[in-house]
């Protein structure tokens, strides 16, 4: 049902009594409802129209055509509105037509426009999507998802870096939410996760709930995780390159709280992650094992304090260069 408040605006609107104010505060209003709702009180709104012959049938032409001009040309919806109000007075049909003018430019632009976030070197975001989900967005990442979601539609998130995210389950309505990279597609109703999609290929650890796995190539196009469960595909290679039950959680969500955390991890593993916090690059000489095992716990408030640490932790010196760091 819609609320007494909007019924009355309606009605002051067919009856030609609403001043602009009253008109922008019933479109903030409709804005509000959900999109298929909000849509049967633009059709209503166009029916009602349609009941005031006193509107001449050149002037309504006129003004029709001057609405697909604004529409056309993505002009500002608040703006014509107002203008339109001097213009007619607010005539009933021409405040229906103009409502539903707005409101038709809102749905195509402004609902389908993306929100984007993007993180640097050292950076993190906090961030509460449309439905309440929280996702910790870490450095050099990016996060892309439309601003609006009803209750109806998948909700669908873009990541390319690394995201952990916790879902709002949606017990009602069954609402899927999908984390979409290069390589997979991450779908949930309701769970705890972490996403980390670099280098060509993405890791899925799974801390809590169900989550399935599309992989885009292989013999396997789907694949579920179970709580502890990390998954780590690239669709380059089209395979799985991990896959282990059990694994410890900080070793993948441990950046959230400023913590990289190892654990008899390959070389070439340590230097990537931190390479994409810090936006830096390593050689390693010629003589050192680059699948050698590492364990250590890094701070990653300062690379000043990183680097010394990874030296003790591998025996090795580590020397700035120009192209970055050289581990001899």
């Amino acid at each position: 049902m819609i609320s007494s408040e909007k019924e009355k605006l309606i009605q002051k609107l067919y009856s030609g009594e609403c001043s602009k104010e009253e008109l922008e505060k019933l479109f903030q209003l409709v804005k509000t409802l959900p999109k298929e709702r909000a849509m049967k009180v633009m059709e209503e709104l166009w029916k009602q129209s349609l009941q005031y012959p006193e509107l001449e049938v050149e002037r309504s032409k006129k003004m029709f055509g001057n609405i697909k001009g604004r529409i056309g040309g993505k002009t500002p919806i608040i703006k014509p509105l107002r203008k339109s109000y001097r213009r007619w007075r607010l005539a009933g049909m021409a405040a229906s037509l103009l409502l539903v003018a707005g409101l038709t430019i809102w749905f195509w632009s402004d609902r389908t426009q993306p929100v984007v976030h993007t993180t640097a070197d050292l950076e993190q975001k906090a961030l509460i999507l449309p439905d309440g989900s929280k996702v910790k967005l870490n450095s050099n990442s990016t996060i892309a998802y439309r601003k609006t979601w009803n209750d109806r539609e998948d909700r669908i998130v873009k990541l390319s870096g690394e995201a952990f995210f916790e879902v709002a389950k949606k017990l009602h309505t069954r609402q899927k939410f999908k984390v979409i990279t290069s390589d997979l597609t991450v779908e949930v109703f309701g769970t705890v996760f972490n996403v980390n999609s670099r280098h060509q290929q993405t890791n899925v650890y799974l801390e809590e709930g169900q989550v399935a796995l599309k992989l885009k190539h292989g013999p396997e196009k789907m694949k579920l995780l179970e709580p502890g469960e990390m998954l780590t595909y690239s669709a380059r290679d089209r395979s799985i390159l991990a896959n282990r039950k059990s694994a410890s959680s900080e070793l993948y969500t441990s950046w959230k709280d400023g913590t990289l955390t190892f654990e008899h991890s390959p070389l070439t593993e340590v230097l990537q992650k931190i390479e994409a916090i810090y936006g830096i690059s390593f050689e390693i000489g010629s003589e050192i094992d680059d699948q050698r095992k590492v364990t250590a716990g890094l701070p990653m408030e300062k690379l000043e304090l990183v680097i010394p640490m990874l030296e003790q932790a591998l025996n090795l010196k580590i020397k700035k260069t120009d192209r970055g760091y050289l581990i001899e």
